[in-house]
């Protein structure tokens, strides 16, 4: 369990490099000589835009890692060898798995949601 918490940080935190690296890769504006330019993407001009692309680069991060875990929950089935306690911690793993995964997704759908309504708001 302790290797499966260790693994989980790691993955966290590479994950966050990832979406911040992803973030902040230079755009067309930035590569031409033409003074300052901003840091930002220019299609990321506005803040719903920028949550969106946001939670659209988390979501490409966390699903590969969703699937990771999801396998390793299995191994941890296959594992346990019929040891009650050992299937107790895989079957614990695996509801914890698919219980972010639920959390995560249905997060990125009602903050879709919210940002498509306040777009069509503003208009």
């Amino acid at each position: 369990m302790r290797y499966v918490h260790k693994l989980l940080t790691f993955m966290l935190m590479f994950g966050t490099v990832m979406v911040l690296w992803v973030l902040a890769l230079p755009t067309e504006a930035q590569t031409t000589n033409k003074g300052l330019a901003s840091p930002l993407n220019p299609n990321l001009s506005s803040v719903p835009t920028f949550i969106e692309a946001f939670l659209k680069a988390i979501i490409q991060v966390a699903l590969p890692i969703i699937a990771v875990f999801i396998v390793v929950s299995g191994f941890m089935f296959v594992w346990a060898r019929g040891n009650p306690e050992r299937l107790k911690t895989a079957k614990r793993n695996f509801v914890y798995v698919i219980a972010g995964a639920i959390l995560m997704l249905s997060g990125w759908v009602i903050a879709t949601l919210v940002l498509g309504t306040i777009s069509q708001l503003l208009r």
